[in-house]
């Protein structure tokens, strides 16, 4: 919208998990539009995905079903309107493929491309999690029985490895598309994704988790005066890619806009970026990393597990610190740190109730109160 506002067209296809009129707000065009969460299978899944073509009215009543698989569709989209660019005017296209998110029904000849026998389970796999995190009987947790078998998780792996490399194809085909039509070299490139999947690793399946592997994600710029081939493991959330994008073509930054700009990175090697963040799940779970420790605190039916990770010797997230006495002092300062981040952002809960409650919700709940 802001990018719109300065002079850009703006093109949206895939998936928008929002209302309709901001989308109308955000792009001047678009096509194969999905509105929704995710491809459910009873509604023809990824194969056959519901979608819409752009409606200047943004009523969108005549949805379709698509005769392509998901990630097809929206680089369709994206390459023909690649074929028709403006020759003058700036663009600002935003293509949201929805694999590999499941359901995990890759196509035939990319399933094919995967043999379970061969497929190793990640170090950190464990038949089941250790303790209810309060998600363990939704969505893709219950794709399983448990204890986990390794077989099965092995064909979850297999198809999930398969949906990712149908996309990254279709990936393929709009930068072909972007290098055919002259603007490549001046253009600049956002690569990222909202959230991981679990897969096996502490015996869990899904997303719904503060592990690396659910909330890190790959967020990947290239582009005109970003230098190939550099890696930065500073801290930083999505939300600085909009800050980022509007420095790097000044626009002006809206100053409702909390995100700080990444860009003084990819000539910096100094750079820091944020000096922690604050991780959220539901009303179940809340955590802090700093200095590569991560700690995280449960609040499920009365029961209230802590986990303390120090993320540069144990990666994988497998020995919980804790109750190690030695982390005594760490674990005071994070949970200072947590309290205070919850303060910070309006996230009033109180941990010994059983249901925390959502930020906004409860209006006379205690401030969360964390025994140091």
């Amino acid at each position: 919208e802001v990018f719109r506002a300065n002079g850009y067209h703006t093109f949206g296809t895939g998936k928008w998990h929002s209302d309709k009129l901001s989308y109308n707000r955000s792009f001047a065009s678009g096509d194969n539009i999905f509105f929704g969460g995710m491809h459910s299978e009873s509604a023809g899944g990824h194969e056959h995905p519901v979608l819409n073509h752009y409606d200047s009215t943004g009523v969108y009543k005549s949805q379709f079903s698509g005769d392509k698989f998901s990630s097809v569709a929206y680089a369709d989209a994206a390459v023909n309107f690649l074929q028709q660019l403006p020759s003058k005017e700036p663009f600002l296209m935003y293509v949201a493929f929805t694999a590999p998110h499941d359901p995990r029904t890759p196509p035939a000849e990319y399933r094919a491309l995967y043999d379970t026998q061969k497929i190793q389970l990640p170090k950190n796999f464990m038949p089941q999690h250790p303790f209810d995190n309060g998600e363990l009987k939704i969505r893709d947790e219950v794709l399983l029985g448990s204890p986990r078998k390794p077989e099965a998780v092995k064909e979850e792996i297999a198809k999930y490895y398969a949906m990712i490399t149908e996309v990254d194809h279709e990936i393929g085909r709009v930068l072909d598309a972007l290098k055919a039509s002259g603007q490549y070299d001046n253009t600049i490139i956002v690569f990222a994704a909202d959230n991981g999947l679990a897969v096996g690793q502490h015996g869990l399946l899904g997303k719904q988790n503060l592990y690396d592997h659910s909330m890190r994600v790959p967020l990947i710029f290239s582009g005109p005066g970003i230098p190939a081939n550099e890696r930065n493991d500073a801290y930083c959330y999505l939300t600085d890619v909009f800050s980022t994008l509007c420095h790097i073509n000044n626009v002006p930054i809206p100053n409702t806009v909390t995100g700080k700009s990444l860009d003084t990175a990819f000539n910096n090697k100094s750079f820091k970026g944020r000096q922690h963040l604050f991780l959220t799940y539901s009303n179940l779970q809340r955590a802090v990393v700093k200095d590569n420790y991560k700690l995280v605190l449960y609040n499920v039916k009365g029961q209230q597990p802590v986990q303390l990770f120090d993320l540069n010797k144990d990666p994988l997230e497998i020995n919980n610190l804790a109750e190690n006495k030695a982390y005594a002092g760490k674990m005071k300062s994070l949970k200072t740190l947590l309290q205070s981040e919850m303060k910070a952002y309006g996230d009033f809960c109180d941990l010994t109730k059983a249901d925390w409650g959502m930020p906004g919700v409860l209006t006379n709940a205690k401030m969360l109160q964390i025994n140091p």
